[in-house]
């Protein structure tokens, strides 16, 4: 290997990567199959003298093997590849965030800023609306069986619809709130019996934190749910995602809130 790797860092192989479209453009193609050389002409029209100064190139950085006029991605290759995919996914959604974005929170619970890269960026210059996700909990009603959530309030009304599927028993959710906000909502004696009927069922828990919410968190079935709220609070930007391990900490965020909670039974609303 020309140079060795000790002559080089990591960041040179980036600037190599990176400073070429046509390297950019040749790695990802390579991260979807093997390819001759006359291929990557066909499907790019990188001239032929550059394709081959990009192939070996590669292949003196030990990312590429050559089995007669195939070239094939190496395991170091198909690192590169899939590093170099993932950047350019965290870019992307980087780059469709409001720059007011108030995201530190959820960074200093442990979510982890390369899953950027795997997740469903919406709408960011809607009006904010804390509401939006307890709708969503109701939609979800029927299409998945367990709903686990951190979120700043309840929405009114929302627990008066979920009560006869918590009856049901095939769904079932559980609640950390801002205890000044829940305090609010059952201050009102209605909602204060309805919350009560909710944990009748069994199927609800509801827990209060001291900790002031000002994002949701939650998995809905298989699928993590985030809003963030913008800066000056006018924004709301939501992730959506399948990815496993954006699930799992999801469940793991909510037992450690909940760990530090205090729990809500119904002799807590009918004393």
């Amino acid at each position: 290997m020309a140079g060795g790797d000790g002559d080089r860092t990591p960041r040179d192989d980036l600037d190599h990567l990176s400073r070429s479209p046509h390297r950019a453009r040749v790695i990802q193609l390579f991260a979807q199959d093997d390819r001759t050389r006359r291929e990557l002409h066909e499907e790019t029209d990188i001239p032929q003298p550059t394709l081959g100064r990009i192939l070996g190139s590669f292949q003196d950085r030990g990312w590429l093997m050559r089995d007669s006029e195939t070239y094939s991605l190496t395991v170091r290759g198909e690192l590169v590849a899939s590093g170099f995919a993932d950047l350019l996914e965290i870019i992307e959604t980087v780059q469709r965030l409001p720059s007011d974005g108030h995201f530190e929170p959820i960074f200093d619970l442990g979510f982890d800023p390369e899953w950027l890269a795997h997740v469903d960026v919406a709408d960011s210059d809607s009006e904010i609306d804390w509401y939006g996700h307890l709708r969503d909990v109701h939609d979800s009603v029927g299409t998945v069986e367990n709903v686990r959530e951190i979120a700043p309030s309840l929405l009114p009304g929302m627990p008066k619809l979920l009560v006869e599927q918590l009856r049901t028993n095939e769904f079932s959710i559980e609640s950390i709130f801002f205890r000044e906000s829940f305090e609010a909502y059952v201050a009102d004696p209605e909602n204060r019996s309805i919350v009560a009927d909710m944990l009748r069922t069994g199927n609800a828990r509801v827990h209060l934190t001291n900790e002031s919410i000002r994002y949701y968190i939650a998995r809905h079935g298989d699928r993590a749910v985030f809003d963030i709220p913008s800066d000056g609070g006018g924004s709301v930007v939501r992730f959506t995602t399948d990815q496993q391990a954006v699930v799992h900490w999801v469940d793991a965020t909510v037992d450690e809130f909940r760990d530090r909670a205090d729990t809500v039974t119904v002799e807590d609303l009918t004393e």
